[in-house]
């Protein structure tokens, strides 16, 4: 018999599961591996399956959690088959594109496409495919790819275009926290991902060796040290650093730059050209290698264009005023579109005066600028992001540049907070101080967020790792931190919560999960009005769902379509425009599908629904279906949730309950059986639970 073979992420959870002596949680699983909980879902649908033939079952129950079933002789057998099997190297479409792009800009000879094949694993057809993509992506970067038969793959372009789109590409999807992260030494000892494990050491390690990049990170920091006058953001640091990373790597396999066209103030910028020529002197002796002036030259722009010192953000009091003046003018135009007023904020003016400070010297010099946010920025905050482009696109006019998208998103986050501060009032009763790392846009973002979210909080202060670590015990007169990246053991200092600069959910359970702990009672009265009439919304939300529940069996005689899936709603009351209904679902799965032990959810918010709907669409035959990762999952139920684009968060809240509720097997099992009274008292009972869940936590709060 063909035992099956497991990913390394999969053998990850198994190993966590064979270890545990307790049920655990979607959630603790993604914590611990660093992944997202649809992502644990989605691997432990696959696992069900793969067990089987090793006398080993896996068990999920709602509220009590996931554990490997099995005897315990299977289970040390399993042990050792896992400890000898290879684990296969699996890529997801876009990973194995990138890394393909890796590929070609860094070899000096062609690339066979059957050597291409070989090494991912794929048909040659698979890698056309890639191909056709990946030239698109490159000649929208002026990069040339060409095909020749008998001759094989390569592409063409400056040596400057290839370091910047290989720059591009690591910073992509990364945030500056991770990097932080990895540069401070976390590890697994210090409760994340061995850094081995991590996305950015994966891309990295496609270009340099890891003590290569060990060593330049510390010497870059010994010398910034040494000009302790100096001091970068974080953000300019984590972008010199892969700058001279990518220059070490290029200039040892004989890559040079070449541009006469380079220019540089050495009058004005003086320090800036001595500091990289400190830091290239200490690259040559760590590496015996000889590094070209002009590249000299490149790390003293990114100096240079970062330019933020301890004693004054500016050099001369002709640039501070020039700077005062924008930031006045973006603040103005970007009320103008907001059509909200934003003065008075001094915090923000501040943070604006301090980004475009060093953000102008680096469209001066022409300098890269990675946004690992900006799609999540466009998606989470248009409007914001499309006023602060209009204002831009007036100061280019003023000053004749060209502001990048990604300095935009910057912008649009120091903009989103300053409306969240004026918008909102905060009660504040817990003292914390915040950790950041992307820079004064993003740290003031995330403590506004946090005030908004959780009025209880009281920031104290706003300070960098570095600055933490020079702070003394008594400065830290604070119930808990809060920082976004994980904290070094010889800089921890009593209780710690981790957050993503965007504060989900999760991230506010966790830190009220600390709140909880500190046993602070404060008492504050309740609003009997507002609470009445938010439990009257959620159960108007579930006696809406209920009333037009729809629930059908489905034939089709080839593969089922989504479009086939809505045209079977023509005449149901909740649908108002089926065209729209069908669009905006389509663009949802566009992102990537959603498949759970044979069930597909799909879920949008869309103008094509009147109110909350709910489709359950029982298959008469097992259909295939894409998932996250572009492939085919075989499926016998389709679950269609849908809300309109304005909805109450009441009304939200009673819908996701559904979804929630595909962690419990029973669920998904009374789903599957097509049996229509079933499923609609299942889906009763789940909502009728959050109903009454809701009233007691209300009534706990009148009777505390």
């Amino acid at each position: 018999m063909n035992l099956p073979s497991f990913s390394f992420r999969q053998k990850q959870i198994l190993q966590i599961l064979l270890r545990s002596d307790h049920n655990l949680s979607y959630n603790d699983l993604a914590s611990e591996l660093n992944v997202s909980k649809r992502t644990i879902q989605r691997e432990m649908s696959k696992l069900k399956k793969q067990l089987r033939p090793f006398y080993l079952r896996i068990r999920s129950k709602a509220g009590v959690g996931i554990e490997l079933i099995g005897k315990q002789n299977d289970k040390e057998q399993f042990q050792q088959f896992l400890h000898q099997q290879k684990v296969k190297s699996i890529y997801s479409i876009p990973d194995r594109r990138v890394a393909i792009i890796y590929d070609l800009l860094t070899s000096k000879e062609p690339i066979k496409q059957y050597a291409l094949a070989r090494q991912y694993d794929v048909t040659e057809t698979t890698i056309a495919s890639d191909l056709s993509e990946i030239e698109e992506k490159l000649r929208a970067e002026d990069i040339i790819l060409f095909k020749r038969p008998g001759i094989g793959i390569y592409v063409k372009a400056s040596e400057q275009k290839r370091r910047n789109y290989l720059s591009k590409l690591l910073h992509k999807d990364v945030a500056f926290e991770e990097w932080l992260q990895l540069f401070h030494g976390v590890n697994k000892d210090d409760g994340v991902n061995s850094l081995m494990d991590n996305m950015i050491y994966n891309r990295l390690l496609k270009i340099a060796d890891k003590g290569d990049i060990n060593a330049i990170e510390q010497i870059v920091r010994k010398v910034l040290y040494e000009y302790n006058d100096i001091e970068l953001t974080d953000k300019n640091y984590v972008n010199l650093i892969v700058h001279i990373l990518l220059t070490v790597e290029r200039v040892r396999s004989g890559n040079f730059v070449n541009d006469d066209h380079l220019s540089v103030s050495y009058q004005e910028d003086l320090v800036f050209y001595e500091l990289a020529d400190k830091i290239v002197e200490r690259l040559e002796l760590q590496f015996n290698l000889p590094i070209p002036k002009i590249e000299i030259e490149y790390i003293a722009l990114h100096l240079a264009g970062a330019r933020v010192s301890k004693t004054n953000i500016v050099t001369n009091s002709n640039e501070e005023l020039t700077w005062i003046e924008l930031t006045d003018l973006f603040i103005n135009e970007t009320e103008k579109h907001l059509h909200s007023s934003l003065q008075g904020d001094e915090v923000l003016r501040d943070g604006l005066i301090a980004h475009f400070a060093s953000a102008f010297n680096r469209l001066k010099y022409g300098l890269q600028i990675h946004n690992p946010m900006l799609d999540s920025i466009k998606t989470k905050y248009p409007e914001v992001f499309q006023a602060c482009i209009m204002a831009s696109s007036f100061l280019e006019g003023k000053l004749n540049i060209k502001i990048p998208e990604s300095e935009v998103g910057y912008l649009t986050m120091h903009i989103g907070a300053s409306k969240i501060r004026v918008e909102e009032k905060r009660l504040q009763q817990y003292d914390v101080l915040v950790i950041c790392a992307s820079g004064l846009g993003t740290s003031a973002y995330l403590a506004t967020n946090l005030t908004k979210a959780m009025p209880e909080l009281n920031i104290k202060d706003i300070v960098s790792l570095q600055q933490l670590q020079a702070m003394s015990n008594d400065h830290l007169e604070v119930d808990f931190i809060i920082s976004t990246i994980e904290l070094p053991k010889g800089v921890r200092r009593g209780k710690v919560v981790v957050v993503s600069p965007f504060l989900t959910e999760n991230d506010q359970k966790n830190i009220k999960n600390s709140i909880a702990m500190l046993e602070k009672h404060t008492y504050t009265k309740p609003n009997i009005k507002e609470n009445v009439h938010s439990l009257a919304r959620y159960g108007a939300a579930m006696v809406e769902i209920m009333n037009y529940l729809y629930i059908t069996a489905f034939s089709a005689t080839k593969k089922v379509s989504l479009e086939s899936l809505v045209d079977q709603l023509k005449d149901h009351e909740m649908v108002s425009d089926r065209q729209l209904l069908l669009g905006d679902l389509s663009q949802r799965e566009k992102l990537g599908g959603f498949v759970l032990d044979e069930v597909a959810m799909i879920h949008a918010k869309t103008a094509g629904v009147k109110g909350l709907f709910v489709g359950v669409f029982h298959l008469e035959q097992s259909s295939p279906w894409l998932d996250d990762t572009g492939h085919d999952e075989m499926i016998q139920t389709v679950l269609i949730l849908a809300t309109p684009k304005q909805v109450l968060p009441e009304y939200k809240k009673m819908i996701t309950e559904i979804s929630a509720a595909l962690a419990d097997e029973e669920f998904i099992d009374v789903l599957h059986s097509k049996n229509e009274q079933k499923v609609r008292e299942v889906i009763e009972f789940i909502l009728s639970n959050a109903y009454e869940k809701k009233a007691k936590e209300i009534m706990k709060g009148y009777q505390s």
